[in-house]
């Protein structure tokens, strides 16, 4: 029986001494995983959103601001399409074929073969 309670002591005094080490082991081995990756990966993720938010803002006012320069006036339907009745003489026009490649090229051979 003392045999037996020795060994069982001294079991329990090599987990004692065990959770020692080990608590040696993770005061010399420094912070823990969280401080060391999962911290600097928030800070990466929360800076690199803020960049992209700002950049894709100054795009989007650059575009902005090229296409407020091209449109200068303000487009009218009607206002272009009175333009174009002015040009137009629609009292006076005629109809006229417009010509195909098949008929261009027989007007070639007609010409070619007179002379």
């Amino acid at each position: 029986m003392f045999s037996t309670f020795r060994a069982l002591s001294s079991t329990i005094n090599k987990n004692r001494n065990g959770r020692a080490e080990y608590e040696a082991f993770q005061r010399k081995r420094g912070p823990g995983i969280l401080i060391r990756a999962g911290i600097p990966m928030v800070i990466l993720v929360v800076a690199g959103s803020l960049f992209l938010s700002n950049f894709l803002s100054t795009q989007v006012e650059m575009n902005e601001k090229t296409n407020s320069s091209k449109n200068e006036r303000e487009f009218s339907l009607e206002e272009e399409h009175e333009k174009l009745l002015k040009k137009l003489d629609i009292e006076n026009y005629t109809l006229s074929r417009i010509p195909r490649p098949d008929d261009i090229a027989e007007k070639e051979k007609q010409k070619n073969s007179k002379k």
